[in-house]
């Protein structure tokens, strides 16, 4: 009998299986398409019109607000302002009427639409025609009360001279009595004080003109502004009769010509009626915004209407199609079932004939591949699987003869591998080597750095105060000198060390967005008071107009210009240092390009000194013969800076003329909330966060618990690993900032600990040593971040709300004040005070605390002070600590004998920049 092959049975059985799935899977994908494009003709008809209302309802909302605001607009910018507001909102009304269908939409939105318009412009046309009434209004108010106010002036001395000339009559009537003195009494009486009389009265009435005219502008009806006109009218026909009475001629012509100024008033275009003007403007305005608001009523009602009628279609259109959903699911679950059915009575089928058959030959070919060879296998039939057991014997044959040749293949093996491992080893000395010498090279650096510069910088303190403790002109000029020399030096030193500690003198670029004014202000600063020391005329200037914010490398322009800016005072006698700021845009790629022209009238260079101005340790003759110091290392790594940032630099000069450095960078636009958004991260933007602090040493502790306080978290300190566990037992918390050296366990071990019993909390290290914060290093210490100390209130924002931060600069002595005065703003004046109170206090303590411990925990002591000094950029400190935490029992007795003087120092330059910045500290309030 013949039998159906191997690949016949399984190709049926998938087959059948496969057109199961297809009708299936086919019969799944109508249903699916179906309910899609019911779905996406649902949204397609619908929510256009939706959109469309919503855009008419806030139109219309906006309208009823911009009219409002328009009919109360006192300025030309708040009228321009509602009237593009309301042009906008009405275009988005005529946009959404246009895509609503005929039927819903309708004649009668239309015609309100264009009623709406035609009120917003009559209004727009009126209050701009109320604001032009108005202006002009004023205008002649005040030419008015110029006019009255001369008007009284006149009628005042005219008055003043009848009063004299009626003093003088009665004095003559005494002085020389008449025989009959009633004559002289009745010219008196009639003329003199009648004259008098008539004149009081026209100054009165002048005065109420202008009392009259300062009320104008009140004026709100019709009935007033009759009122107005009819009593400023009798005024002036007061003021008219008796215009006869003034007593001298140019008095009265005079009074006449202003007389009919005033008279303007009333005139059919003078001041009353554009009084009037204005109270109809108002009235009609009034009149407007009211139909206006009634037909915006009518239009919101109509997009209410129109989106209920559309929401009440959707309902019955997603009833119908969840019943024809429901309906189709059924189908579908039937037909899966009866496929399932038959898929399981096909796999019966392929389990008895073909499985069983390959479980077989599976489990003996695992006792093959075990090296259980035993009997070859019996051949079950002629098709496919019989050919695979007739494999399998062959297969268990060869497994027999290989392994006999196994073992003499492991002898070659472990020849060839000796070889192998003696290369390795070759190698990795051959590495080690290298290492260690690019080690010595970096050691070599660093110890020169540290070894220069801090006791240049230790002399220069003790210079500093020894010239303010010195008696005599002498001794003070020679301390005097030696100041001038040890800065000097120290500059030198700082020029060589930092051009040779790296074979590439450019560090790589950090484009961070910055204002363009801010950054000429910072350079100014830089270079304005040293020009003034030297006696110079300095200046600084943007051309305008300049972009607001820029993008690019600002650390690199800052340090290139300061070079500049410092050649140029270092090199001019006398006369002026320039700085000139420029910014043009560059026509092909539309970037802009900003030029720093430094200019000054210093000694100048020839052409030839122009031509090596650039390269390193090159300095004229004429330079070295005038005694300026310096290395001739500015300028080379300014050239390279430039070269980094993409930019150019050249110099224009001439001896005994100047020299100009013109530093040409391009730039790109930035983006003014960039900064906004990194300023205002000093702001609590984390209130929701808990934090546990774990530092054994306090100072770290208030310092870390007084930024994350202002940043808006609550923290809790822990002292050392076993009360933080206890901390973390009792709550849960977002952030653990955990110190490296801790007195019971270490920082890394902790952190493994926390990470255990909470999965949630983010975990940063802080550390005094020089740990590089990358990806390796965070997997290593199994944290999230890395942080050196001491911690800054950006480090701890940038973990809190991830942002673009500048690097912190190691601390000289200005920047000692210019970090408390960070804290100061950060942390306020009383945290700030305490913090540095708490370190100062405790200063001489940790410091015996060094000097009587054992080598082991003189160690630990040395790293946990350092740490709290960091916090302060006590850089000579930190230093001497660092080698003390390093160094061996037979080295460290030098280091000790330096600590004390150390600590002196920094105690002086902390309590003398806390006094400098007014801080309230009890320490060096009451130090002696």
């Amino acid at each position: 009998m013949h039998r159906t092959s191997f690949d016949k049975r399984l190709t049926q059985t998938l087959t059948f299986m496969v057109f199961l799935a297809l009708m299936v899977g086919t019969f799944a994908l109508a249903v699916n398409w179906f309910l899609s494009n019911a779905q996406r003709s649902l949204i397609q008809s619908n929510l256009p019109i939706l959109d469309a209302a919503n855009t008419i309802d806030l139109a219309a909302n906006t309208i009823s607000e911009r009219a409002l605001n328009l009919v109360g607009a006192s300025t030309y910018a708040e009228l321009r302002r509602d009237e593009r507001d309301l042009n906008a909102a009405m275009q988005n009304v005529h946009s959404g009427l246009a895509t609503l269908p005929a039927e819903l939409s309708g004649s009668g939105s239309g015609l309100r639409a264009e009623q709406i318009s035609e009120l917003v412009r009559r209004l727009v046309r009126d209050r701009r025609s109320f604001l032009d009434v108005r202006d002009e209004r004023a205008r002649d108010v005040r030419t008015i009360q110029r006019t009255g106010r001369r008007l009284n002036e006149v009628v005042a001395a005219e008055l003043e001279l009848a009063r004299l000339r009626l003093t003088s009559e009665i004095v003559g009537l005494y002085s020389n009595p008449a025989p009959d003195i009633r004559d002289g009494l009745d010219r008196l009486a009639d003329q003199h004080f009648f004259t008098f009389e008539r004149l009081t009265e026209m100054i009165r009435t002048v005065d109420a003109i202008r009392l009259e005219i300062q009320r104008m502008p009140g004026l709100s009806t019709s009935d007033e502004i009759t009122a107005f006109r009819a009593r400023f009218a009798e005024a002036l026909r007061t003021v008219e009769s008796r215009q006869a009475f003034l007593p001298t001629a140019k008095a009265q012509l005079e009074t006449r010509d202003l007389v009919e100024q005033i008279k303007s008033v009333l005139a059919p275009t003078g001041l009353l009626s554009k009084q009037a003007h204005l109270i109809t403007l108002t009235r009609q305005s009034t009149k407007d915004n009211a139909a206006l608001a009634s037909h915006v009523t009518d239009l919101s009602d109509y997009v209410l209407d129109t989106r209920n009628k559309v929401q009440k279609a959707n309902v019955t259109s997603l009833a119908q199609a969840d019943r024809r959903s429901k309906q189709l699911f059924a189908a579908l679950l039937l037909i899966v079932v009866l496929a399932s059915v038959a898929s399981m009575l096909s796999w019966v089928q392929v389990r008895r004939q073909i499985l069983k058959r390959l479980g077989d030959v599976s489990r003996r070919i695992i006792s093959v591949a075990q090296g259980d060879h035993g009997e070859p296998v019996t051949i079950t039939g002629h098709d496919e699987i019989g050919q695979l057991e007739k494999a399998l014997n062959v297969l268990r044959r060869r497994a027999k003869e290989a392994e006999q040749l196994r073992g003499h293949l492991e002898e070659q093996v472990i020849a060839r591998t000796g070889d192998v491992v003696a290369q390795m080893k070759a190698s990795d000395e051959a590495r080690e080597t290298a290492e260690r010498a690019s080690a010595s090279k970096t050691e070599f650096l660093a110890r020169m750095s540290h070894e220069i510069r801090t006791p240049l910088a230790g002399v220069i303190g003790m210079l500093d105060l020894l010239r303010l403790e010195v008696d005599g002109a002498a001794a003070r000029a020679r301390v005097e000198t030696a100041l001038c020399s040890a800065r000097e030096l120290l500059e030198i030193t700082n020029d060589v060390l930092d051009y040779a500690s790296s074979d590439n003198p450019v560090n790589r670029g950090n484009p961070v967005h910055f204002r363009l004014r801010d950054l000429v202000g910072q350079l100014g600063h830089q270079f304005l008071p040293l020009a003034t020391l030297q006696g110079l005329n300095a200046g600084v200037d943007l051309a305008e107009p300049a972009p607001e914010v820029l993008f690019g490398d600002v650390v690199k322009i800052r340090q290139i210009v300061g070079n500049l800016t410092s050649n140029a005072v270092k090199y001019t006698k006398a006369g002026q240092v320039n700085l000139t700021v420029d910014c043009a845009i560059e026509p092909d790629t539309g970037r802009p390009v900003v030029s720093f022209s430094v200019s000054d009238t210093g000694i100048g260079m020839t052409q030839e000194a122009v031509a090596h101005a650039f390269d390193a340790y090159s300095r004229t003759d004429q330079v070295r013969r005038s005694g300026i110091e310096g290395t001739g290392l500015g300028l080379a790594i300014s050239k390279n800076l430039t070269q980094a940032l993409g930019g150019s630099l050249h110099v224009e000069s001439a001896p005994g003329v100047g020299s100009t450095f013109i530093l040409t960078v391009p730039l790109e636009f930035g983006e003014a909330q960039q900064i906004d958004a990194d300023e205002a991260q000093a702001e609590a933007i984390a209130a929701v966060q808990s934090v546990l602090v774990v530092d054994d040493h306090i100072t770290n502790r208030m310092v870390a618990r007084g930024y994350l306080q202002r940043l808006g978290c609550t923290v809790e300190e822990a002292v050392d690993g076993q009360s933080a566990m206890a901390a973390l037992a009792t709550r849960p918390f977002d952030l653990a900032l955990i110190d490296l050296d801790l007195p019971d366990i270490t920082g890394k071990e902790l952190s493994r600990q926390i990470a255990e019993v909470s999965a949630t909390i983010e975990l940063v290290l802080l550390t005094a040593h020089h740990i590089d914060d990358t990806d390796t290093n965070r997997r290593s210490y199994g944290v999230s971040r890395i942080l050196s100390k001491p911690l800054s209130p950006r480090d701890l924002t940038d973990i809190l709300q991830p942002a673009q931060r500048g690097p912190v600069t190691d601390g000289a002595p200005s920047e000692l004040q210019s970090m408390l005065q960070q804290d100061l703003q950060d942390l306020g004046p009383d945290i700030t005070a305490s913090v540095v109170d708490e370190f100062l206090f405790g200063l001489e303590d940790a410091v015996q605390a060094i000097h009587a411990a054992d080598p082991d925990q003189r160690a630990r002591q040395a790293h946990r002070l350092k740490g709290a000094a960091s916090n302060f950029r006590l850089t000579a400190l930190c230093d001497l600590l660092a080698r003390i935490e390093k160094a061996g029992a037979a080295d460290v007795a030098g280091m000790l004998e330096k600590l004390d003087s150390a600590a002196r120092s920094a105690q002086d330059q902390l309590i003398h920049a806390a006094q400098a910045l007014e801080l309230p500290i009890a320490f060096g309030s009451t130090k002696q």
